[in-house]
């Protein structure tokens, strides 16, 4: 998003005011200069333009036109006290950091599990998942996650209409109930993607029309049970003409701290401070990498070998990957009978433990993360699946102090 965009973004979608060509010309030349001399990071500018539009409405009231002396005002009023906090936020940052305190491994069942309620036009805590649930579980799934995109969608400036003749906006998708009565104008709709009686349909919560995809040049890849945008035209009843398709866009990691940065989505700590710092190092931080490997049968002897190879390479240049990413399947064979695997199991993490620890370097510093495959043992057999047990890997830990065994998936 572009320094424009993020100035029409706040004064219009967010607060509701029509910014004029002199006065965005005039913010775009002075946050500009207030970038360049600061090194601004991106977050740092969306806030600053939040607090100037904030401070415009507080002062001027919610007035429909932003007037360029009045802005001009607020700008000046504000500069002494931003660039006090940019000196501050300079001297606090640290001269040195530890890589490893950014690092974070989230098992699936440690997440929190956020729901979007429309009742409360928020998120609310849902219970954790359950392996395995009941029949009826499965129907929401679906609404769910068409409330979730939902809400992404309608903060959208391109889905975002003004009221005529009002300062606040409207949502300018068209749910399908809403079709009906309007044969031969044009739309916007958004709902899942189903096939049935040999045509294509979308649904939504309330209704559902065929699609009629004769016309539409489809150039990205779309299956049943996607969510999608479609533009076009209603020809007859329950019938859409659909002139182009698409995925819903996604949302920028800024746009969306902004609007829910008060939620908690992974289950650790967050701050903007951390955030600031990691962006700062990271161009120091040039050997940093990750190493990603999967499928990685440790009952092979060959596999233990090219690792052994891989491992000293790595040793002799000094160049000590900062995670190994190691994705199972872990043996050649399916893990289906605990009597018959459970020792070839043990065995293979204690070789892989012990092959790791002929590297002194590696085993002390780069961390180790093993994600199982389908076919790997796990206490609940199936999707998402837990970590491999400690029994089989206590061994392993003890020789790689840095090794975690998480789900799949994880983050």
């Amino acid at each position: 998003m572009s320094l424009t965009q993020m100035i029409l973004h706040q004064f219009n979608t967010i607060y509701g005011l029509i910014i004029r060509p002199e006065s965005t010309q005039y913010l775009e030349e002075e946050l500009g200069d207030i970038v360049r001399k600061n090194n601004l990071q991106r977050n740092n500018v969306s806030n600053l333009i939040e607090e100037i539009a904030n401070a415009y409405v507080k002062q001027n009231g919610q007035v429909d036109f932003v007037e360029l002396e009045k802005l001009q005002e607020v700008f000046k009023a504000l500069q002494f006290s931003q660039k006090k906090n940019l000196k501050d936020t300079e001297t606090l940052m640290p001269e040195k950091v530890d890589r490893d305190k950014f690092l974070h491994v989230i098992d699936a069942f440690d997440m929190p599990r956020w729901k979007f309620s429309n009742e409360k036009k928020g998120f609310i805590r849902h219970d954790k998942p359950k392996v395995i649930s009941v029949f009826s579980s499965k129907a929401p799934i679906y609404s769910e996650r068409l409330d979730l995109i939902y809400q992404r969608l309608k903060r959208r400036s391109g889905y975002m209409k003004r009221l005529t003749g009002s300062s606040k906006f409207e949502n300018k998708l068209s749910s399908l109930k809403d079709l009906r009565g309007r044969e031969g104008e044009e739309f916007t709709i958004f709902g899942l993607l189903t096939f049935s009686e040999g045509k294509y349909q979308l649904e939504d919560k309330d209704w559902q029309i065929w699609l009629d995809l004769s016309e539409c040049e489809i150039r990205e890849f779309y299956t049943e049970g996607n969510f999608i945008l479609a533009k076009g035209r209603y020809v007859e009843v329950r019938k859409f003409k659909v002139l182009s398709i698409e995925h819903p866009p996604l949302e920028d990691p800024d746009d969306t701290r902004k609007e829910l940065g008060y939620l908690d989505f992974l289950g650790i700590p967050y701050s903007l401070e951390d955030e600031e710092v990691i962006k700062k190092y990271e161009k120091e931080w040039k050997n940093t990498f990750l190493v990603i490997i999967s499928d990685l049968w440790l009952d092979q002897s060959k596999t233990l070998a090219k690792l052994r190879t891989m491992f000293k390479v790595y040793h002799d240049e000094n160049l000590i990957p900062f995670v190994f990413v190691l994705i199972g399947n872990f043996l050649s064979e399916p893990f289906v009978n605990v009597e018959v695997h459970s020792a070839k199991y043990r065995a293979a993490f204690d070789s892989l433990g012990s092959l790791i620890a002929e590297f002194p370097s590696i085993a002390r510093y780069s961390h180790f993360v093993f994600v199982p495959g389908y076919s790997d043992f796990c206490l609940n057999g199936r999707f998402p699946q837990r970590h491999i047990p400690n029994v089989y890997t206590s061994r392993l830990k003890s020789k790689v102090p840095k090794a975690v065994f998480t789900s799949n998936p994880c983050r």
